[in-house]
């Protein structure tokens, strides 16, 4: 292919392409020369980073050749002249790669750099040997554990200089940090200020950003702290990825719980184990239980600092390690002894223990404590969910520090140490609170306990590593002393893994137990894990997060200005891990071009029609968004930036880089065409091109679509092309049309869009035109109103009724059974009616709590529940108490989509408690109105699952003096849904009463709600639920149709009747409700295949050019 390229002149940006994959080739065949067998799936991923130059951290369970992997291409690199320094944290592990380099045949220093070849050496000759430096720049620097440089800014300082990267450029960047940090607090204090930083940042991020080329190459093989320091975050910019790896849940572990002595579980299990023992015992309690142990003759080795006791566990010389239960000890997190260690033993629930006092000052905590004591905390909490996370961290420490904060943060602070003071009395009243999160307990001194969750996946995952590629099997044992603590950390794990279901220790059958732990260490059996590289394309960089936080802790990175997250998806059922890394497209990547080329974009050629792509560009002034080849605004002159060529530059580098690509765009027509724009951009660069569907953000959603891999749907996308085309052709064509009218640039029109502003323009002339007077007479809760055509007639008829005679006349019950969960149309319906959210915001929240991973997709016309949909209501039901009620409905037949439903069984109350106590939990920032319409959905969700309501319906007579009227109502609903989701009910009194009246202008014609105009569009298929928010908004935006400001309807201006009427009059064949019906149907037919497309635009086009070319025409005739 490459050699048709070149003599075919159309090599161009290729030739990067064929560079790298030789390059690659290179290596991999030095890998098997040297190694002596084929590298593995993630080998070959880390190798194409490798020669591609990257700087990177690598991300993988210990056992799958990291160090092999740096080893031969830092051999590699030796061959070519270049220098090597592999740092690493302890002498015996530097012995090891030593040994390892010597098989290599290449010059090596290890320990005392030579400064050719490779040298070895210990963080502690970094930091000790090398005060003044090194003085050398390496072209390669490996780091094997980072957690030095994460925790240290002293050895950033050391590693700055190997990189070749100048010493007033680190001081920029740090520099930089600081100012960033600053603007984050000036932003909403004082705006000047933020300003000038603004600028000051732009220029230190522009010159940083111009050097980064000119740097060397630094790969992390592993590191589990997250950079925190200043120095720390300094170098996460300058190397453009974040120097940490991401965290991998793997484990093959029994999880079990007992009452029992950890010496009673040692007799019982044998050698082999790892006893962690619960910080708040600390080393005295560790101490004692050592002796405990070894008076039963048990050989304790302890595991407290150092690595000597590796040594003595594997050659037998102790039974079992101690060290204590500390994420960041050597006994969590320095063990990789898989034959060594058979089972782990926790002595006490793994957890964190804070005095009240150091915990009162975490802002979120004392929001939590205030709701747990039943204290006045809503202002506390809007307070707080106002804050980023930038701003909260400054209140924090703030509040540690007894530091003087200004703006909103004062206010902030203040608020709450007085709430503080509250929590510490109403505590002095309570033995015990139980939390959410967290316990407060202790008599004289109160502490706030934390399960360690994190602690104990680590901690019993030493039981289980990777022996030949296979996660051999292992036991975990939980000495219950806290059961509160206990019962919490249960429910956390379920945030880390599908399930967590431990079993009690002492109904095992501990000799199978034992067999299967020894048979899996054979490197024959156990749980084989494949491995691969993906890289996962979505739409929005909220979901690009959402997705990656599901799986553990990701790690960003940058290609150019494009983020990129990292992370693990561990598929226990399918026996999978993937190296995934989820980038966002930020929406289209392309589309049809503004440039002149062919009508609007599309070429016609007889009856073929190609249409032509550019990238998305933004004008750097005007911030239009332009589909176009040209480089400069064609509305203010100024430059346009292509930041979709840097989306699809990104993609297509990462496509190199990994196994598999997944493009995971929107399920829907417009998700599908944005899928096969993105495979026809990167399908040169890598042929394995997957489509991936799922309805919900969620970790059990996305395992599910990543085991059902699928191809793009051609013909949807056909349709798509052409919707596109049509809207392209008939927008531009009417808005051509009307500025050639109305000598005005802002006018446009679309063939869904103009018949929905008809509605509107006719409703608004008959409500003008039926002008009269209303009586509303309120009787309790229920008003009455009446129409008149003159004030008169409503002053007389309101004399008749100035106090009135209610009767209940009769009574009658009837079951009313729930309404099915939302669609799209339902949901912006109800959504206008009862919380007055106009169609776009409606659809801005939805997206929101889509990718915040709380619903389902919210662009559906289906009604259908699936059945994990109908186990969210059990679930949800059973808590509540319910089950009676419960009633499960799937709706509707399975199809490509599912109603509008929740992804969790938890109510809007229960996630409001979740964002007071930890705001930060969901990607998306979530604020009141977001829980609002949350609450709608949920509710609706549930009592479509629920039975049939009992609904009890009077009838009133109302007499006034000569004249009455009747009215039924219902008085009361109760069973079933109404438990949930209650209708409206009325109180109306009983016998003489004055009701409150008032006469006010009006017309018997209503003006159009956002409801009805959705209900209207749904019901004669006037466009799509991914369209109804977007057309009511592009006629407010045009100033054809505005809201009112009181009960927000729909009122047509002058400019929309006018637009209106003349498109009828002259288009009125392009945009009938008929042609608009007809011409949906026909792309339904594309999509189901049908029709072909060509004949659907063909037909567009001789329409077009009819009614167009008459209409031109007689305007030529009228004008001077």
């Amino acid at each position: 292919m490459y050699s048709v390229l070149v003599d075919n002149g159309k090599l161009s940006a290729y030739w990067e392409l064929y560079d790298r994959l030789q390059r690659f080739e290179e290596a991999r065949r030095f890998f098997e020369e040297k190694v002596g067998y084929s590298p593995w799936n993630l080998q070959l991923f880390w190798l194409r980073r490798l020669v591609a130059g990257d700087s990177f951290s690598m991300s993988a369970p210990t056992g799958l050749g990291k160090t092999t992997t740096l080893i031969t291409y830092a051999s590699l690199l030796s061959q070519r002249g270049k220098r090597t320094v592999y740092i690493v944290p302890t002498k015996s592990l530097m012995q090891q790669v030593c040994d390892k380099i010597k098989e290599m045949s290449v010059r090596l220093g290890c320990g005392v750099p030579r400064f050719e070849g490779i040298d070895v050496i210990t963080y502690q000759y970094l930091n000790r040997r090398a005060e003044g430096g090194m003085g050398v720049v390496y072209d390669f620097v490996a780091v094997d554990d980072a957690d030095a440089i994460i925790k240290s800014g002293k050895t950033v300082d050391k590693i700055v200089p190997l990189l070749g990267i100048p010493e007033q450029v680190y001081k920029d960047t740090i520099r930089l940090v600081k100012l960033r940090n600053a603007l984050r607090f000036y932003i909403t204090v004082d705006q000047e200020k933020a300003e000038k930083l603004a600028k000051d940042v732009e220029e230190i991020e522009r010159r940083v950003v111009e050097s980064r080329s000119s740097y060397s190459q630094f790969v992390i093989a592993s590191a589990t702290a997250k950079p925190k320091g200043i120095k720390q975050k300094a170098m996460k910019f300058l190397l453009g990825f974040e120097p940490s790896t991401v965290q991998i849940y793997m484990r093959n572990v029994l999880d079990s719980y007992t009452q029992l002595d950890p010496t009673e579980i040692v007799t019982k299990m044998g050698k082999g184990g790892l006893i962690l023992v619960s910080r708040d015992r600390g080393k005295a309690g560790i101490l004692e239980l050592k002796e405990r142990l070894e008076s039963k003759g048990i050989k304790v080795g302890l595991a407290l600092n150092g690595r000597r006791f590796l040594k003595d566990i594997v050659e037998g010389k102790v039974d079992v390690l101690l060290g204590s239960a500390n994420y960041y000890g050597v006994a969590v997190r320095g063990i990789d002894e898989p034959r060594a260690i058979r089972y782990v033993v926790f002595h006490g629930v793994p957890k964190v223990k804070l005095s009240l006092k150091a915990a009162l000052f975490n802002p979120f905590i004392v929001s939590s404590l205030a709701s747990l004591l039943d204290l006045e905390a809503r202002e506390l909490q809007t307070t707080l969910s106002s804050l980023n996370p930038s701003e909260a961290q400054m209140l924090k420490v703030a509040m540690w520090r007894g530091e003087q904060l200004t703006g909103k943060l004062k206010e902030a602070k203040r608020a709450l140490e007085e709430m503080g003071e509250l929590v510490r009395e109403a505590l002095k009243r309570r033995r015990k609170v139980i939390g959410k999160y967290f316990v407060v307990a202790g008599e004289s001194e109160k502490y706030v306990v934390f399960p360690d969750v994190v602690t104990y996946i680590q901690g019993s995952g030493r039981a289980s590593r990777m022996i030949n590629g296979k996660l051999s099997f292992g036991l975990s044992v939980t000495v219950v002393d806290d059961q509160e603590v206990y019962e919490l950390m249960k429910t956390r794990m379920g945030n880390y893994m599908d399930k967590f279901e431990p079993v009690k220790f002492d109904d095992l059958n501990l000799t199978e137990i034992s067999r299967a732990i020894d048979t899996s260490r054979s490197g024959v059996e156990g749980n084989e894990l494949k491995m691969k590289s993906v890289l996962i394309v979505v739409e929005s960089p909220t979901k690009a997060r959402t997705i990656s936080k599901l799986f553990g802790r990701p790690v960003k990175r940058y290609i150019g200005d494009v983020p990129a997250h990292e992370t693990i998806v561990v598929d226990e059922k399918g026996g999978e891990a993937l190296i995934a890394t989820v980038v966002a497209t930020r929406g289209h990547v392309t589309d049809v071009t503004l440039s002149e080329i062919g009508l609007h974009g599309v070429e016609i050629d007889e009856d073929s029609y190609r249409p032509h792509f550019s990238f998305i560009k933004r004008c750097d002034n005007c911030r239009r968004v332009l589909s176009t080849d040209d480089d400069v605004c064609p509305y203010c002159g100024h430059r346009l930036s292509s930041f979709s060529r840097k989306i699809v530059d990104a993609l297509r580098k990462l496509s190199t880089e990994v196994d598999e690509v997944y493009i995971a765009t929107d399920p829907d027509a417009e998700g599908e065409k944005i899928a096969s724009d993105v495979a026809a951009l990167i399908a040169p660069y890598n042929k394995k091109l997957f489509r991936v569907t799922y309805h919900e953000v969620t970790k059990q959603a996305i395992l599910e679509a990543l085991r059902k891999l699928g191809s793009i749907n051609l013909l949807l996308v056909q349709s798509q092309l052409v919707r596109r085309i049509e809207d392209r052709w008939t927008g531009f064509e009417l808005s051509r049309l009307l500025k050639l009218r109305f000598n005005d640039g802002n006018h446009g029109a679309g063939r869904v869009q103009t018949p929905v502003l008809g509605w509107v323009v006719d409703r608004t002339a008959q409500y003008r035109k039926n002008m009269g007077w209303y009586v509303s007479l309120k009787l309790g809760d229920y008003v009455h109103r009446t129409f008149f055509p003159s004030r008169g007639e409503a002053e007389s008829w309101l004399r008749t009724f100035r106090r009135v005679n209610v009767k209940d006349e009769s009574c009658r019950n009837e079951r009313r059974n729930p309404l099915p969960p939302f669609t799209t149309d339902s949901l912006l319906i109800e959504s206008s009616t009862a919380l007055h959210f106009n169609p776009q915001y409606t659809m801005k929240l939805a997206q929101d709590l889509f990718e915040a991973g709380l619903i389902t997709y919210h662009r559906t016309d289906s009604v259908h529940v699936s059945s994990y949909g109908i186990a969210i209501a059990r679930a949800y039901v059973e808590k509540k108490k319910l089950e009676a009620n419960f009633t499960p409905r799937e709706w509707g037949k399975e199809g490509t989509h599912e109603a509008i439903r929740p992804t969790k069984p938890m109510d809007a109350e229960e996630l409001g408690e979740e964002l007071s106590q930890n705001p930060f939990k969901f990607v998306a920032n979530l604020t009141r109105n977001h829980l609002r319409l949350y609450d709608l959905v949920f509710k609706r969700f549930i009592a479509s699952q629920l039975d049939s309501a009992s609904i009890v319906l009077k009838t009133f007579s109302i007499t006034g003096f000569g004249d009455k009227f009747s009215v039924e109502v219902p008085v009361k609903a109760s069973g079933g849904f109404s438990e949930i989701y209650p209708p409206k009910t009325f109180n109306i009194p009983l016998g003489e009463v004055t009701p409150q009246s008032s006469i006010y202008r009006g017309s018997s014609v209503r003006l159009m709600t956002y409801a009805e105009l959705i209900s209207e569009m749904k019901s004669k298929s006037i466009g799509r639920p991914s369209t109804y928010a977007k057309t009511v908004e592009s006629l407010r935006r045009h100033g054809y149709v505005v809201e009112s400001k009181k009960r927000s309807l729909l009122v047509s201006t002058k400019r929309g009747q006018e637009i209106f009427q003349y498109l009828k009059a002259r288009a009125e064949d392009v945009i009938s409700e008929a042609r608009t019906n007809e011409m949906l149907r026909d792309m339904e037919a594309v999509e189901s295949g049908s029709k072909e497309p060509e004949e659907v635009i063909s037909k567009l086009l001789e329409e077009l050019i009819d009614v167009i070319g008459k209409a031109e025409t007689e305007l030529s005739i009228h004008s001077p």
